[in-house]
């Protein structure tokens, strides 16, 4: 079972369709590509990273449960992620 939402296609146009069908206010205009072990996000001009897994090993469940456990001892706020529905 997957425990982070993933997309099969992973290319800048597929990732771009899927935050626009979120409808989250972000601005996607010059938004770069990059490319890590366990993600590729999309980095963009006003600040957000959006951040999509590549496979579904990546302990997606865990990292939510500490980030909800730490976010009122961080030095700055930290909002929850939100999934993209795929």
């Amino acid at each position: 079972m997957c425990d982070a939402p993933l997309l099969i296609k992973q290319d800048r146009e597929s990732m771009i369709v899927a935050v626009r069908a979120e409808g989250l206010e972000v601005d996607l205009e010059g938004v770069e590509v990059r490319s890590g072990w366990e993600n590729v996000v999309l980095d963009t001009r006003d600040g957000w990273i959006l951040r999509f897994p590549r496979d579904e090993q990546v302990p997606y469940q865990r990292e939510l449960a500490l980030l909800d456990r730490l976010h009122d001892h961080l030095p700055a706020p930290s909002g929850l992620p939100r999934a993209v529905k795929t």
